[in-house]
């Protein structure tokens, strides 16, 4: 013992001035410990657990300070309380299945809602979780952007979605702006690649049921026309029936001589027998517009009228024509005495001799008149206007009209020089 204080009744073991009843200097080792009269409960292991614990230490009356006390059930859940053990439990709402595992949301019970919209297209009811269950039959769900919300509505009122139904071989066609439908009126043979119009059996590339107008043509079962007058051609089995004038702008063939057309024999084009046993072809139709013709007449034009022959001429007549009325055979005469059946031309006599005009002392000279014909022929003699001939540079003098040669003057071309008498 190091200190015993006798006078402050104290114990100091390791320590000499002790400052509590037993002041141990050291550690010490007992198997209980009472602390006021109170006997420690626990443990060394216990006990170090609070060596260095941060904070403090907690007991009943502070501890709602530092954790939760109890547990309330909030929005969706039941159960809960402040002491013990607490069961939290999900409530069961509309489509909320709880199981003893898991929560479920139910998508499988039938059911029915009013609902046309909804922000998320979406409906929780007592049937479970399903696409808002108010849509009419055929309706699907569109989302409107102006209202924010996913709406009940038909297909062809939806813009660029193009709706409708028809049946397989039919041709669609727009019955509304996004709305189509078909009918057997319009009809594609699939496997033979045919349209039929009026008929789902089609026996040609394009076969139509009734009438049809194709280019102001009118098409009918029996009958080819235009709208003014539908029956124009009528087809029949026995033959065509042309109801209406035929104009024709190239060659009509009869197929043999057995087939012929008004009992015209036509081959390769051109008329090989037969006669026509038709009534006069007008002039608007190719034709002459008469039955008649006046032999060896000429033929004369009027315009859309029958044609007309002219009175045959006679020998050496011509055919003349006149301003503002048929040509004429007339008889020729004045300058051209006759024209014969060979076409020879004899010009009227002019009373000129025929000769040969002129010589070489003789010019011809000739009166034309104002037709250009001539009517006269003479011989001038100029014998004594010609030059006589002579030698080097002899000179001429006149004779008493004559032109003579002589050699009392002499001229030197060679020189410019005349001689005289020399």
């Amino acid at each position: 013992i190091d200190s015993i204080n006798i006078l402050d009744a104290r114990l100091g073991i390791g320590i000499t001035n002790p400052y509590f009843d037993l002041d141990v200097a050291g550690s010490v080792n007992t198997e209980e410990l009472y602390i006021s009269g109170t006997q420690v409960q626990s443990s060394a292991v216990e006990l170090n657990l609070l060596h260095n614990l941060p904070g403090v230490l907690l007991d009943s009356s502070i501890i709602s300070l530092y954790a939760t006390t109890g547990i309330n059930a909030g929005q969706g859940l039941t159960g809960g309380g402040a002491t013990g053990f607490l069961t939290l439990d999900v409530g069961v709402g509309d489509g909320i299945v709880v199981n003893s595992d898991n929560i479920s949301l139910d998508v499988i019970t039938s059911g029915s809602t009013a609902n046309t919209s909804s922000n998320s297209g979406l409906e929780l009811t007592s049937g479970g979780l399903r696409i808002i269950g108010g849509c009419s039959d055929n309706q699907v769900l569109s989302w409107n952007e102006t209202t924010l919300t996913w709406e009940c509505n038909y297909i062809s009122s939806l813009i660029g979605v193009i709706s409708g139904s028809g049946e397989p071989g039919q041709v669609a066609f727009f019955v509304d702006p996004y709305e189509q439908s078909g009918s057997n009126n319009l009809f594609w043979d699939i496997s033979n690649s045919r349209l039929g119009i009026g008929t789902t059996s089609p026996s040609r590339k394009l076969e139509v049921a009734g009438e049809g107008l194709i280019g102001g043509v009118i098409l009918g079962s029996e009958d080819i026309g235009i709208a003014s007058k539908t029956d124009l051609i009528n087809l029949l089995p026995s033959g065509v029936t042309i109801n209406g004038s035929l104009t024709s702008t190239g060659p009509i063939n009869a197929p043999s001589s057995i087939n012929t057309i008004n009992g015209i024999v036509i081959s390769n084009g051109s008329i090989t027998s037969g006669s026509w046993l038709g009534s006069v072809v007008d002039v608007t139709h190719g034709g002459t517009g008469t039955n008649t013709l006046t032999d060896h007449g000429v033929l004369i034009g009027s315009g859309i009228g029958a044609i007309t022959s002219t009175t045959p001429g006679i020998t050496g007549q011509v055919l003349l024509g006149i301003t503002g009325e048929d040509p004429m055979f007339k008889s020729i005469s004045g300058d051209i005495s006759s024209i014969s059946s060979e076409g020879v031309v004899t010009l009227a006599n002019t009373g000129v001799t025929p000769s040969t005009y002129g010589s070489s002392t003789s010019i011809p000279q000739f009166t034309v008149d104002a037709k250009g014909r001539i009517t006269n022929a003479t011989g001038i003699n100029i014998s004594s206007s010609l030059l006589p001939t002579g030698t080097e540079g002899q000179m001429l003098y006149n004779n008493a009209g004559t032109w003579t040669s002589f050699s009392g003057m002499y001229w030197n071309d060679v020189s410019s020089r005349l001689g005289i008498g020399n």
